[in-house]
């Protein structure tokens, strides 16, 4: 993240904070629990 922080053409499109909402892991992974109980059933 710190590289396309510091890259020009990205900074003029997004700030700093849309670019760590971008990579937030647990917006990505919110419902991995709900697709494996969904593949896998309920343990």
């Amino acid at each position: 993240m710190r590289i396309l922080k510091a890259d020009s053409d990205v900074s003029s499109k997004l700030s700093s904070t849309e670019i760590d909402e971008l990579f937030d892991l647990g917006y990505h992974f919110k419902h991995v629990d709900t697709i494996f109980n969904r593949v896998f059933g309920e343990a």
